[in-house]
């Protein structure tokens, strides 16, 4: 309960700092709010009232958040929006750990991890062998939950700083779009990834074919972050189709309805119609008409 308290923290944090620089950048003083923030992660770091890793990683989100806006009122488009700001909190965040004991955290988190899936030694002296057998059993399944949470690691960060990162191009269009500049990153129903995309998942599949530890890693993170990037594709296709039948209010609630109740589901649905979506298009596909 603890770690998610905290992940809640930092997400808040995060947000609300990109965020700042947002509203900020919107009146021109974009640079004077990253030079603010800057100077008072340096004095809550110094004061030893912030942790570092925390410093460094909302300084990101602030450069995410700049970066961003700069490259959506300079029509940039979609990829390189997401890729100016993912840049800052993916570097800031590979800086933060290799600065600390990186050994030391990794066990720490993985104790963590552990913790999490249920992997806890028991006393199985006083109770009957078939209950010691199935206990045995939970606890191996624990533990290789636990190691995929830890070799998946690379890929969940991607996917967690790439949701940040497109809420914030969200609300960066809109603000622009407010004060009346006009904008290329598409509305989110219109969202579309490279073809390279299929490629990635196609390595990442074959790498798992491989059946070599460090190739099964490297090719479950590729195909991780794949199907991540096409279901943000199939996601916006969902939200295309909803957007003929519904207002606005019914449509979200709908969404997060389904994303709350079976998100997996969802996930892997928005993925394989992402995927489809490469050779089909659908959005461009029309209802017929009442005369065909």
């Amino acid at each position: 309960m603890a770690v998610f308290l905290r992940s809640l923290a930092v997400l808040a944090a995060f947000q609300s700092t990109a965020l700042l620089v947002l509203t900020a950048s919107g009146r021109g003083r974009g640079r004077w709010a990253l030079g603010a923030i800057g100077v008072a992660l340096g004095v809550l770091v110094a004061a030893r009232a912030l942790p570092a890793d925390l410093a460094l990683l909302l300084a990101g989100a602030a450069l995410s958040a700049w970066g961003i806006d700069r490259a959506v009122r300079d029509r940039r488009g979609l990829i390189v929006a997401a890729g100016v700001g993912l840049f800052p909190v993916l570097t800031a965040t590979t800086i933060g750990w290799l600065s600390s004991d990186p050994v030391g955290t990794w066990i720490e988190l993985r104790a963590q991890v552990e913790t999490m899936a249920g992997v806890a030694p028991r006393d199985s002296t006083t109770i009957a062998p078939e209950e010691a057998l199935l206990r045995e059993k939970q606890q191996r399944l624990a533990r290789q939950a636990a190691n995929w949470t830890l070799r998946l690691l690379p890929a969940e960060l991607f996917a967690f700083y790439l949701l940040q990162v497109l809420v914030l191009i969200v609300v960066a269009g809109r603000m622009a779009l407010r004060r009346g500049v006009s904008v290329s990153v598409l509305p989110a129903s219109s969202w579309r990834v490279p073809f390279a995309t299929v490629w990635c998942l196609a390595i990442g599949l074959g790498c798992l074919a491989v059946r070599h530890s460090t190739a099964v890693t490297v090719g479950a993170n590729l195909a991780s972050v794949a199907t991540v990037l096409l279901a943000v594709q199939g996601a916006a296709v969902l939200l295309a189709a909803s957007e003929r039948g519904l207002g606005r209010a019914a449509r979200w609630l709908v969404l997060g309805l389904f994303v709350l109740t079976a998100f997996p589901f969802v996930l892997v649905l928005a993925a394989l119609i992402g995927l489809a979506d490469q050779w089909v298009d659908f959005r461009r596909l029309r209802l017929a008409g009442s005369d065909s």
